[in-house]
């Protein structure tokens, strides 16, 4: 193994995901919700193939496991914002900033492999920024994606 996938290998192993219980109730909360009509920024069925992806227990993480957990990060970060998991129980602090570094920081790994997964992880990430900051710009940002 060449020293930068055995560095990338250390920083993904260093990323700890939520538990899966808590995730899944979160995908199930924000796909009742009314915003994900407005921002439908999963699927039920494919996030539930990306959390499957992300929660397997291998020696070696593949780069599509990466995505599939900066996918959960980006998730986090994003239903943070909107403030979903309310009332939820979860015991699960959401910083939306902290989420987003996570999964900005998995970012290397996600270009190595194009998938759906890290398709959604960009694509909540820029929404993100985009509500954090206050600085849609549609014309402009929407061609930069």
């Amino acid at each position: 193994m060449n020293p930068v996938s055995r560095d990338m290998q250390l920083l993904q192993d260093t990323i700890q995901l939520p538990d899966r219980e808590i995730i899944e109730e979160l995908a199930l909360r924000y796909s009742s919700h009314i915003l994900s009509l407005v921002f439908p920024i999963i699927d039920k069925v494919l996030f539930e193939e990306t959390i499957n992806l992300a929660y397997q227990q291998e020696n070696f993480q593949s780069t599509g496991q990466a995505s599939a957990k900066a996918c959960i990060y980006a998730f986090l970060a994003f239903v943070s914002i909107f403030n979903i998991h309310g009332a939820s129980g979860t015991g699960l602090l959401l910083n939306s900033e902290a989420y987003a570094l996570k999964a900005q920081s998995l970012t290397p790994q996600l270009l190595q492999d194009i998938t759906t997964e890290s398709l959604q992880t960009v694509v909540m990430l820029v929404s993100n920024r985009f509500f954090i900051f206050s600085r849609f710009s549609p014309s402009n940002d929407i061609l930069a994606l």
